[in-house]
């Protein structure tokens, strides 16, 4: 039936409908409110954390609230949180780990499964090491474990040769922090992951189990899902044969650590989170799979506040002992002592430092036990020796200290107060009286700790061997052999101390902030700024694993190397910069250093420009620094920008490779800001994508000015987005990736659909950059799943370079199918040449530039600068400096480009591109050599030194390992004034010789070819000895007779050289054929050609032509009859001929001036 709507019906449903749409609206309209919300939390946090308070403390402030030195973890604790938790999220990584242990299939290598990484080094440079031991029957074979670098082994540490190997199974991001080894089964073995003494700077993920002896490993317990039941720190764990049961027990002891750092109080405050809050205390298992916390009373240190076990030990009979430590989540716990006699715990003593406790148990005499306490409450002498020889029946006897040489550091505290973090002791297996402990150096007692030796130096200072600072570990394979752990790696020694050297041979487990490579393929320079071990350079690197240098020191951050290979630039904390030279000498720093900013400060390089630009940030006052450099000095010009727009922390500058001096700025807020004219007074440009939230990591540009790929640092938010026009709409390229912090990306040139990008978790790259919703797997083949903070990229040849934090530095190539070159010209067969006499022949003015390169001659107009003559000839090109508007001048700073034609270098063999270049005058620049088989992509062959000197210069660049058809371009920029002409002339390309034979009555090494140097050293006829023969060049020496007989021939592309008392014969109807018409001929022999004619009549005549001197006519003419000769010299050119083959050679003289003539009788 029909319904009848009236009025009133209507009316209703007008209002309904009208308030559906309101609420709709309203609702669309919480979400950039919450969005702003969200924003200005994040903001509020970032500025007012506690974190930015204690980034601003002294060393010693720090250390005397227990904070570790380093303050790079607290940075990367504010920039990763998860703007809603307000807090990172680890665990999310952790359970991230788990799922991809058992998909194997996911990892990849950049571009295809067979382009791995290649570990490039340090090999000779350690990173922080905690636990050592040596394998079960071996005196020679260790186990380390890396802080952030997984676990390592070494199968002879007595051989400096010997290199360090990466164990499988271990994620190469974890702390390892603890080994044992099952008494009863050497093939079982436990390691504890996480390291809690500098803040939970790097977290683990629990307990790991090898059943084959070491060699691969498993995750066997890492407790809950959530952060406080995450097992993230396990300090300490043993393997023990219970005397009773004379059964395999295993313990470890956990503890946990809070997202903040404000640790005046014994308890949290409200807002604070823990990671492994559920977590602490001691764990037991008794089959190495299942473990169970102990509990009751005996376990706590208060009701419901469990002890926090941090090192275990085993004395002379079988009893286990046990030192807690301080954890900071219950406030209390440390300084005491546990014992288990096989059948109970019992806590035997209270030290009353509540502070950490490392135990060594003597081995010969079971109630002789050493404890190296950290002491809380007498911060006055914040390290104790304690010694007890009836198992802690009486209080301990208070030891020595020793006293550090260094004058730095007080008899009071040989840790230098770092007791909470460098803290060893071991006992001598053999002899008890014997002891070695550590804090910033190293120290040994012979008389039960009465009294110590100092027996090592942070820097080789006060007389004593150099071993790196802050000690960690110790282990013994007998009384003499002894290795060490420490900030620097693993140290060795074979003496009982008394000669200890490193032994970090691809032991690469230094934590790098960032890597640099230079932009020449030709050699490989790396620099790479590491934490806490200051900054390396390789220089000339060969491939794979390598050596480097420290050429700054202290922690080594942000690190750059000039484009145009001018100079280098290192980093250490804040706002503090060293120039370095292109061979790693440092120069000195950059004036007026502050320490505003953050602690690893942020900054970026404008290569083109020389301009350095970082986050000068204070407090609330948002600003970025700028350093104008000019090399010649150097000098230096700081500037100081600002604007309303930036109103968070600088967190990331990049340069424009297509716009000079435009940067691009992305904020700890995720704004994106573009600066226009950065360098003078820049105009400011939000471009930022709506909505977004977050600390920018990354910003890269990709093959236009329109393309941008920005990541972000944090937990919890959109890491990846892209624009294709310049920043007016951003779309998510987050696809199905995890949630993981991405710390850098990078987009392969080759293949745009390729990217790549650095995470808390490795390398992961997509294939389909270009879909949606793109798709992320893994892709560390060669490297592991460390940490990865930076890529930087060689456009020459495609290589990237990355620093992780713990696996230092590696490098990886794009590949993709290349798009082929266009060419106007090509050559395809050689010897070429160009002198620029008739125009610029196969040569062409690029559009697009700043201006052209000039034909003349004689000298430049300005005085001071160019050249007065051509190089060959009479015409050359040069780029005019002036700009007082004369034709031709494009004034300082200016670039010219010459395009010119392609080489088929698919058959050509060893082929040499040569040019002459004139660089002359006070403000010179320089020329660049490119070349490209890939359209578009350029890749620099040679640039001029920079050097100025009034001679024309001979460069010749090696082609011979390219075999794809190549463009050739040569690019001018002047320099920063008028006295910067430059000049180029005498172009040749030639097939150079790749090797030499002999001939001495037989061929040796080989038969000649096209690409050898042929030596004759005796007599040689083509008729009896071989044939024809094809040469590079050739020499008759010795003197020998070559003959080439009729029909036969002899091809050389380049010189041909006759010795005194040697001669070269042709024959009739032989040839001999010389290719490069700019090869010589030198003839201090005989040449003879011999040609069969008839008599010549009266009215009969013939032309012949030759190369050589010397040439005779016998018998080819009667007497009466008259020669006329014509000396190429004076030939006059025809264009005409000269454009349908350049290299012909033809008369041009019909009025007959330049004829000579002689009778033939003559």
């Amino acid at each position: 039936m029909k319904k009848n709507f009236t009025f009133k019906n209507v009316l209703f449903y007008l209002v309904l409908v009208i308030g559906v749409v309101f609420l709709i609206k309203n609702l669309d309209n919480t979400k950039p409110n919450k969005e702003k919300i969200l924003s200005e939390k994040y903001k509020n946090f970032l500025e007012n954390h506690p974190f930015k308070k204690t980034m601003k403390l002294s060393k010693e402030e720090r250390l005397s609230k227990g904070l570790p030195p380093n303050k790079y973890f607290e940075q990367e604790w504010l920039y990763t949180s998860d703007p809603n938790l307000l807090r990172p999220a680890p665990e999310r990584v952790h359970q991230l780990q788990k799922e991809l242990a058992t998909n194997s299939g996911m990892r990849a290598a950049v571009g295809d499964p067979t382009n791995s990484w290649v570990e490039r080094g340090p090999n000779n440079v350690g990173g922080r090491t905690h636990t050592l031991m040596f394998a079960p029957g071996s005196t020679i074979k260790v186990f380390a474990g890396g802080v952030s670098g997984g676990l390592w082994v070494n199968n002879d540490i007595t051989s400096a040769a010997s290199v360090w190997q990466q164990v499988n199974g271990v994620p190469g991001n974890m702390a390892v922090m603890c080994i044992t080894v099952d008494p009863n089964d050497s093939n079982i073995m436990y390691i504890g992951t996480g390291e809690v003494y500098t803040w939970g700077a790097v977290n683990g993920n629990g307990v790991y189990k090898s059943t084959d002896g070491g060699n691969n490993w498993v995750n066997i317990f890492s407790g809950g899902v959530n952060i406080a039941d995450k097992l993230t720190y396990v300090q300490d764990i043993i393997a023990w044969n219970n005397p009773v049961t004379n059964q395999t027990e295993i313990f470890f002891g956990a503890d946990a650590m809070a997202y903040t750092e404000e640790v005046e109080s014994g308890s949290a405050g409200a807002g604070w989170s823990w990671l492994g809050s559920n977590t602490i205390g001691l764990y037991k298992s008794t089959d190495g799979t299942n473990f169970a916390r102990l509990t009751g009373g005996l376990y706590e240190s208060s009701a419901g506040k469990y002890y926090a076990p941090n090192s275990f030990d085993v004395g002379a009979d079988g009893k286990l002992w046990m030192g807690t430590k301080y954890s900071y989540f219950t406030g209390e716990g440390g300084g005491i002592v546990f014992s288990n006699d096989g059948n109970n715990w019992t806590n035997v003593r209270n030290l009353n430092t509540n502070g950490r406790v490392e135990i060594a148990c003597s081995k010969q005499s079971a109630s002789k036990i050493y404890v190296l306490a950290e002491d809380r409450i007498n911060t006055t002498n914040p390290a104790k020796i304690y010694r007890t020889i009836n198992g802690f029946s009486s209080s301990p006897t208070l030891m020595a200290l020793p006293n550090d040489a260094d004058t730095g550091i007080t008899a009071a505290d040989f840790t230098r107060g770092q007791s909470f973090y460098d803290l060893l002791i071991g006992i001598d297996p053999n002899d008890d009286t014997t002891l070695y402990v550590g804090g910033i150096d190293l120290f040994k007692s012979t008389n039960s700790g009465g009294s110590w030796s100092q027996f090592s130096h942070w820097y080789g200072g006060f007389g004593y061997q150099e071993v790196h600072a802050d000690q960690h570990g110790i282990a013994f394979s007998s009384s003499n052999r002894i290795i060490f752990g420490n900030d620097g790696g693993v140290f060795y020694t074979n003496n009982g101390g008394t000669n200890t050297s490193a032994r970090n041979n691809g032991y690469n487990v230094t934590q790098f902030y960032k890597a640099a490579i230079n932009q020449s393929a030709a050699t490989d320079k790396l620099l790479a700024g590491a934490q806490d071990n200051g900054s390396h350079f390789a220089d000339n690197a060969v491939p794979g694993i390598n050596s480097t240098v420290e050429v700054t020191g202290g922690d080594g951050c942000w690190a750059f190397i000039d484009k145009d290979n001018q100079f280098m630039i290192s980093s250490y904390v804040y706002n503090n910069f060293r120039y370095l030279e292109m061979n790693g000498t440092y120069v000195g720093n950059f004036p007026n250093a502050t320490n505003d900013g953050d602690f690893v400060n942020q900054c970026g390089f404008d290569s083109s420009s020389n301009i350095l630009y970082s986050n000068g940030t204070s407090g609330t006052t948002y600003r970025i620094y700028s350093w104008a450099i000019n090399p010649a000095g150097p000098t230096f010009t700081k500037t100081t920008l600002s604007n309303a727009m930036l109103n968070t922390v600088p967190t990331y500058f990049t340069a424009s490779p297509f716009v000079n001096n435009r940067i691009l700025v992305g904020t700890a807020l995720g704004k994106i800001i573009r600066l226009d004219n950065a360098n003078a007074t820049p105009t400011w440009t939000d471009i930022s994508m709506p909505g977004q939230v977050g600390a920018v990591s990354d910003i890269r540009y990709g093959q236009t000015e329109n393309d941008i790929l920005v990541s972000f640092h944090n937990y919890g938010v959109t890491s990846i987005w892209y624009t294709n026009d310049g920043g007016t709409n951003w779309v998510s390229k987050e696809g199905d990736l995890p949630d993981l912090p991405v710390k850098c990306i990078l987009q392969n040139p080759l293949s745009l659909n390729e990217v790549i990008i650095g995470t808390e978790l490795g390398v992961w790259q997509t294939s389909n950059w270009g879909d949606t919703n793109p798709n992320w797997t893994q892709s560390y083949s060669g490297m592991s799943d460390v940490k990865v903070l930076s890529f930087d990229f060689r456009d020459e040849d495609n290589t990237i370079i990355a620093a992780t934090y713990g696996r230092g530095m590696f490098t990886g190539t794009f590949e993709g199918i290349p798009i082929p070159v266009t060419c106007a010209n090509t050559i395809n067969s050689l010897a070429y040449s160009e002198s620029f006499e008739s125009g610029i022949g196969l040569w062409s003015q690029a559009l697009g530039d700043d201006g052209d390169w000039i034909e003349y001659s004689n000298g430049t107009p300005s005085g001071g600068t160019g050249p007065s003559g051509a190089s060959n000839g009479i015409t050359y090109l040069y780029i005019e400096a002036s700009s007082n508007g004369t034709t031709g001048e494009i004034g300082a700073n200016a670039v010219a480009v010459l395009d010119g034609p392609c080489l088929d270098l698919t058959t050509l063999l060893n082929v040499q591109f040569e040019f002459d270049y004139h660089t002359f005058g006070a403000n010179i620049g320089s020329i660049t050599i490119q070349g490209s088989i890939n359209e578009g992509v350029w890749f620099n062959l040679f640039t001029t030194p920079g050097v100025s000197a009034d001679a024309w210069i001979t460069e010749t660049i090696n082609l011979s390992s390219y075999s794809d058809i190549m463009k050739i371009r040569i690019i001018g920029l002047t320099g920063n004034g008028f006295a910067s002409d430059l000049a180029i002339d005498n172009i040749n390309i030639f097939e150079a010789c790749t090797g030499s034979v002999t001939y001495n009555g037989s061929w040796s090494p080989a038969s000649p070819s096209i690409s050898t140097a042929v030596t004759i050293n005796s007599n040689y006829s083509t008729l009896t000895n071989g044939g024809s023969i094809e040469a590079c060049e050739i020499i008759v020496t010795n003197n020998s007779t070559f003959t080439v007989a009729a029909g036969d021939y002899l091809k050389v592309n380049g010189n041909i050289t006759i010795d005194s008392g040697s001669t070269l014969i042709i024959e009739h109807e032989g040839s001999l054929v010389q290719v490069d018409d700019n090869a010589t001929v030198t003839n201090n022999g005989i040449i003879n050609v011999i040609k069969t004619t008839p008599v010549a009549t009266g009215d009969s005549f013939s032309i012949l032509g030759s190369p050589m001197s010397l040439t005779t006519r016998g018998g080819a003419f009667v007497d009466n009859n008259v020669v006329m000769y014509h000396s190429t010299a004076q030939f006059n050119l025809d264009p005409t001929v000269t454009a349908v083959n350049a290299g012909a050679e033809h008369f041009a003289d019909a009025e007959g001036d330049n004829w000579n003539f002689i009778l033939a009788s003559t």
